[in-house]
């Protein structure tokens, strides 16, 4: 009795793990990969892949593992909302990406992109309406990707079909970019 009680406060004074603090649902895991959470300057907590669980450091305050959990699914759900990454670390790059400045070279290939995808579209006697691609693209000025989307649709038109899309919209996009700027003003 006196022995299993001893155990029974041993285990109650310990100190918490990052291992006991995981609760997290296993079909968040993948996702997971590269997570860090910023609660104070001195505070980061990250997860670690190998072990499948928190890490968090000395110089937090105490944190439940219900406020870790529910942290890291709200980032989830936020991450996955604004962007195609399949985990954080992809996230967390994209959004370096979109901290850099817009470029002309980045919005040439995003307007080549635009090109193709929509002769790719109109090839396959698909069509996705120009506002839903034009949010897909927000540097490009609104009018010149109005003016691409359109000249995408007019040469497979034109061609009965009969055009490589990649390879077209490398020159449909250089001539028409050539001499002005198409990124969307700020």
């Amino acid at each position: 009795m006196h022995r299993s009680l001893a155990v029974l406060l041993i285990a109650l004074s310990a100190p918490t793990f990052a291992d006991d603090l995981n609760r997290l649902p296993r079909e968040h895991w993948e996702y997971m990969d590269g997570y860090r959470y910023e609660y104070s300057d001195t505070c980061t907590v990250r997860w670690s892949v190998r072990s499948a669980s928190f890490v968090v450091p000395d110089t937090c305050p105490a944190l439940s593992a219900d406020r870790l959990n529910e942290d890291a699914i709200k980032s989830i759900q936020y991450a996955r909302a604004r962007s195609d990454a399949r985990n954080f670390n992809e996230y967390y790059e994209s959004a370096n990406l979109a901290k850099q400045p817009y470029t002309i070279e980045r919005a040439k290939a995003d307007a080549k992109d635009l090109w193709e995808q929509t002769c790719i579209e109109a090839k396959s006697f698909k069509s996705t309406p120009f506002d839903e691609v034009s949010k897909r693209y927000p540097g490009i000025d609104p009018a010149h990707a109005g003016r691409l989307f359109s000249s995408a649709h007019k040469v497979v038109k034109g061609l009965g079909g009969v055009v490589n899309c990649a390879e077209q919209a490398h020159y449909a996009v250089e001539t028409y970019a050539s001499d002005i700027d198409i990124r969307a003003k700020s």
